[in-house]
């Protein structure tokens, strides 16, 4: 992502056990982001794991092999992962599982069927918090190269005007 705004075509990784599911979320979010999709839990580590690394995940809860909330504390455990912002969707219609995504590191949950609208908002919002974050996090170390740069211009400046000593025999 651009220091500036959402690049334009941000990665997001959808993993749904629900073809149906897929392609609405795909529908959802293919005109603005670049789309890789996953069956379960287990295919979306590979990709969430390799580069380039997906900028958002969307997870399913319930998916065979390894669901949702596993998916999650494993990305969350790895360090290469855990910056990923994770969106939990799912058809459970309880508080309890939107609690338990929340606490173990998704930064949403959405009931579905989805409001595309209002997903592809969050979406976006969620990535902008991110780029956000990492740009606050960066700019110590921007701020302290930019004052290196500017002390060494003012260094060489003041060298180039320095008139040269006279010896004291002429």
């Amino acid at each position: 992502m651009s220091e500036t705004g959402l690049d334009s075509m941000s990665r997001a990784l959808v993993a749904d056990d629900v073809p149906v599911s897929l392609t609405v979320m795909s529908a959802a979010l293919g005109d603005d982001f670049e789309l890789a999709l996953a069956n379960n839990g287990a295919e979306a580590l590979q990709p969430a794991r390799s580069e380039p690394q997906p900028d958002l995940i969307v997870l399913d809860i319930v998916m065979p092999d390894i669901d949702g909330f596993a998916a999650c504390r494993q990305l969350g455990a790895a360090a290469s992962t855990a910056r990923i912002p994770v969106i939990f969707v799912t058809v459970l219609d309880d508080r309890i599982n939107e609690e338990c995504g929340l606490k173990i590191g998704a930064v949403d949950c959405h009931d579905e069927p989805i409001n595309a609208p209002v997903v592809r908002a969050r979406v976006k919002l969620h990535l902008e918090t991110q780029m956000q974050r990492e740009f606050l996090e960066r700019l110590p170390d921007l701020r302290s190269a930019d004052l290196q740069a500017a002390q060494a211009e003012a260094r060489r400046l003041l060298w180039a005007r320095t008139i040269p000593l006279i010896p004291a025999d002429s």
